[in-house]
């Protein structure tokens, strides 16, 4: 497993295939302040309105 903590899709994917690597499939466990990390798998949450609210206005 390889851990990334920022990348385009292909630029990852080109830099994997470089070293002699192949990329199958490319997981995203972050999006902001969106964290996945102690999501189980196959599980749902709901994101508070406000939160979701702040992050749009913020970019």
């Amino acid at each position: 497993m390889v851990s990334l903590t920022e990348g385009k899709n292909r630029e990852i994917r080109s830099v994997m295939e470089r070293f002699g690597f192949q990329v199958n499939r490319l997981i995203r466990l972050e999006y902001g302040k969106f964290c996945l990390n102690d999501l189980a798998k196959n599980s749902i949450i709901e994101v508070d309105p406000k939160l979701f609210e702040e992050y749009l206005t913020s970019k």
